[in-house]
């Protein structure tokens, strides 16, 4: 009889324990962390531990590396369409959508800091292409996400006007995001702007986690499939 799924060395839940318990006792690949970098790191790794992209990992870990990878995929692109789809049935204006939009940026955002903050910890990707396809679909989440805030809070106007429609609202996002502001659709004082700027910092600090650790690596090897 195999061992059970919390006892298997690829058990996701096992191998985040093993980060934070090395994060906690200082460890770090030959050097010891201390005061904010410590504590940073290790909130950063429980948080992750929260997240749902962490049950889809335990989940199918059972059934092997291909299926978790590929669930892992499918999870990424089930997200943005989800919020897309919020948007388009004309449900982002309820709380329970707010909800999922701000718990997809908690999820988008603790694996992408996780990228940069846990990269000694963390096993480098099998493929960076992969990673950047991947991150498209996160970018698209990061807009639709901002895009159901801003139909919650109903904070848009064109002219005076309040803005109807999700395709206005979603491309208010886009531009807000791209720091573009052609200034047909602006944000009510007020929560709007607050929100607005909100998302450009956001998007910047997004942007610069790209920059940072992918593009000086498109051109390293690719690790073995059995440790990615």
């Amino acid at each position: 009889m195999s061992a059970p799924d919390s006892l298997r060395s690829d058990n996701p839940y096992r191998r985040q324990l093993e980060h934070i318990r090395k994060i906690w006792q200082r460890q770090e690949q030959g050097r010891h962390l201390y005061g904010v970098e410590r504590w940073t790191l290790f909130a950063l790794a429980c948080l992750l531990m929260l997240m749902p992209a962490m049950i889809v990992k335990w989940f199918f870990a059972r059934f092997g590396l291909h299926a978790r990878k590929v669930a892992i995929e499918g999870y990424a692109v089930s997200k943005p369409m989800l919020l897309l789809t919020l948007l388009a049935s004309g449900h982002a204006n309820s709380r329970w959508a707010f909800a999922v939009a701000a718990l997809s940026l908690i999820d988008l955002y603790s694996f992408l800091f996780g990228i940069i903050l846990l990269r000694e910890f963390w096993s480098r990707p099998f493929s960076y292409s992969r990673s950047l396809i991947m991150l498209a679909f996160n970018f698209l989440e990061f807009n639709a996400a901002f895009a159901v805030f801003y139909t919650y809070l109903r904070c848009l106007t064109a002219q005076g006007i309040p803005v109807q429609g999700w395709s206005n609202v979603f491309y208010f996002s886009v531009a807000t995001s791209s720091t573009v502001g052609f200034g047909d659709i602006t944000p009510l004082p007020g929560a709007g702007r607050l929100l607005a700027t909100v998302q450009i910092l956001a998007s910047m600090g997004m942007m610069a986690l790209l920059v940072a650790n992918f593009v000086g690596k498109l051109d390293a090897q690719r690790t073995p499939l059995d440790s990615a």
